[in-house]
């Protein structure tokens, strides 16, 4: 299991340093990192993710098209998190070469198609949405 960040200051860094970092390569940030890099906040104070984490963050770059910020549970708070903490991250970048789309930068087969079936522009919930309208845009159409 893992979440995939598509926005925020985790996915800005990563657009500073994905075009540098070597391909494939993958970095988990520590808790000083965290703090001064990417929040730039003094090293100082409660520890990043403590009361509202599950997991580490891992920035990771799989080729030129495919960089990406995943999250990966640790069980307990890991402030200083080492790969061999991350449940289940052979399996997951054993699979992650597989599920990834060319469609857009960074995307996941999963995703792409969870987003897919959510969206309104597609056949299901644009019928959906019409009848609706016209439900309620004067009555012509019921459900």
């Amino acid at each position: 299991m893992l979440g995939q960040e598509k926005s925020g200051r985790f996915y800005d860094h990563l657009q500073r340093i994905a075009r540098d970092a070597p391909i494939p390569s993958l970095f988990l940030p520590n808790d000083s990192y965290i703090k001064q890099e990417i929040q730039y906040r003094p090293d100082t104070g409660q520890l990043y993710g403590l009361d509202t984490n599950y997991g580490a963050k891992l920035f990771v770059r799989l080729n030129e098209h495919h960089h990406m910020v995943i999250n990966i549970p640790t069980g307990e708070f890991r402030p200083d998190p080492h790969f061999s903490e991350l449940i289940g991250a052979d399996r997951i970048f054993a699979t992650l070469p597989t599920i990834l789309s060319s469609r857009h930068e960074g995307a996941l087969l999963p995703v792409e198609r969870a987003h897919g079936v959510a969206s309104l522009s597609t056949y299901p919930s644009a019928r959906i949405l019409k009848v609706f309208a016209d439900t309620v845009g004067g009555g012509r159409n019921s459900v």
